[in-house]
């Protein structure tokens, strides 16, 4: 190891990890925080800031699962409502600015599905969030680019592939979707990809 950011993260974050709880979380918050106002210097930085990947691992760890990537996007790059099942993750900022919404999933008295937006709130240069299994958010880039580095406690493909995963990709056009039945005409995606009619 370099002894630079990246490497005392990974060496500090190995020490705090273990199953889901409140101090798992806080102490890789606050972490990944010194890691988000690292130095744009340090040499891995300055290649993520000259070069901004569209994805790039920076770290995986075979033993506890967790993973380190950075990624960057165009304004205006809008990502739907979505969780990331029985994972967890850490958005850091480490340039431009990216709006955050969250969201909370209401099923009525009827069994309809709703999403009700809790609150939208800029993220910028330094700041991290944490979204923890079954929270809900949207991000959308807004500034001209944005590079974010994103801390996961498990690989979201996995997560994906594996149905735990659930995109809201039709809450635009329609919010009172039924987990338990699509009672709309042509069922939602999410309706669909669980077998609910």
């Amino acid at each position: 190891m370099n002894n630079n950011s990246l490497d005392k993260f990974i060496l500090e974050v190995k020490k705090v990890w273990g199953p889901l709880s409140t101090d798992v979380v806080q102490n890789s918050k606050h972490l990944f925080g010194e890691l988000v106002k690292a130095p744009s210097s340090e040499p891995w930085l300055a290649d993520l800031i000259n070069n901004p990947p569209e994805a790039k691992e920076l770290y995986r760890d075979s033993e506890r699962g967790f993973l380190l990537i950075a990624y960057s996007e165009k304004k205006d790059t809008y990502r739907i409502p979505h969780d990331h099942g029985s994972g967890w993750v850490i958005y850091g900022i480490q340039n431009g600015e990216m709006e955050m919404g969250t969201y909370i999933r209401n099923v009525d008295q009827k069994g309809k599905l709703q999403l009700v937006n809790r609150e939208t709130y800029p993220m910028r240069a330094g700041d991290n969030k944490v979204y923890l299994p079954g929270d809900i958010h949207h991000t959308r880039c807004l500034s001209e680019s944005v590079l974010v580095l994103r801390f996961t406690s498990c690989d979201f493909k996995k997560e994906d592939e594996e149905g735990r995963m659930i995109r809201y990709q039709d809450y635009e056009q329609n919010p009172a979707c039924s987990m338990l039945g699509c009672s709309l005409a042509r069922p939602c995606s999410f309706c669909q990809e669980r077998g609910n009619r």
